[in-house]
């Protein structure tokens, strides 16, 4: 793990006016040589993501680790100017009644993919890089993400398990295009990316989750839900006796124990 993921004590409690809010993270290499995933947490704004870097050891990780320092730079900087509309970013789209905090998450992400991509053109090693981007903010009442690729964020409510991303891969397309499924098309191709940070027309997926009391979230790299599911999921996010930085190193536990073939990351974030 990069020192970038220490910007915070692995659990602190905020306490804002309309919100509380503990959080905790955890990440294990699994049966790899390097750990590409990189984790955010971030007190003041209350930004919290995951990125899974792609293309190789050095160049996933760095890729991640691009994605996730210019994003949480510019939502420093939005938040230092009251969550306005920073002037280094030009006019504000016409985007109608879409809400401004929508707008400054897809421009942050914006930012940190051209970051990604001036790096691939200015090295050709480079070639094929890129990460997948899971986070969001926590303000007014909600919580806003934005997202690409196959990381992916849940939500625990009442006991419910609620997965508030959609994969953005070939798994999911041939899915959705209602044709059966065939397994050697998914075997081969099923994993691979439509959509993943480092490339030219980025399209993120983007929600607005109103919060309650007792909210539990869950943001993850592939590695730790395709080692585990659902159920193991859910059985470690819904025991409330333990902080969130426990529960986080409960998943990697479960993880090494399950011999995780991928890097595996947790950040959980309890309300």
């Amino acid at each position: 793990m990069t020192p970038f993921h220490r910007l915070l004590p692995k659990t602190k409690a905020w306490t804002p006016p309309e919100l509380t809010l503990h959080a905790g993270w955890a990440s294990f290499v699994g049966n790899r040589q390097k750990n590409e995933d990189v984790a955010l947490c971030l007190s003041e704004p209350r930004v919290f993501a995951v990125a899974d870097g792609m293309g190789g050891h050095a160049h996933g990780e760095f890729a991640a680790k691009t994605t996730v320092e210019h994003f949480a730079k510019w939502m420093l900087h939005a938040h230092a100017r009251n969550w306005s509309w920073p002037r280094e970013w030009g006019q504000r789209p016409n985007t109608g009644n879409e809400p401004l905090m929508r707008c400054i998450l897809a421009r942050a992400l914006a930012q940190a993919n051209e970051e990604v991509l001036r790096h691939i053109e200015c090295n050709v090693a480079y070639a094929g890089m890129g990460s997948t981007f899971s986070g969001g903010v926590f303000y007014r009442h909600a919580f806003h993400w934005i997202h690409v690729g196959d990381t992916r964020i849940y939500r625990l409510r009442g006991g419910q398990i609620t997965l508030l991303t959609r994969d953005q891969n070939y798994r999911e397309l041939i899915r959705a295009s209602g044709h059966p499924d065939s397994r050697d098309q998914l075997a081969q191709f099923g994993h691979r990316l439509t959509q993943h940070v480092g490339m030219d027309g980025l399209l993120p997926e983007q929600g607005c989750e109103p919060c309650a009391p007792g909210d539990t979230f869950l943001i993850c790299s592939d590695g730790l839900y395709e080692t585990l599911g659902p159920i193991q999921v859910c059985a470690i996010l819904a025991d409330a006796t333990r902080m969130p930085e426990r529960q986080a190193e409960q998943f990697m536990m479960k993880a090494k124990d399950a011999k995780a073939s991928d890097n595996a990351t947790a950040v959980v974030i309890q309300l």
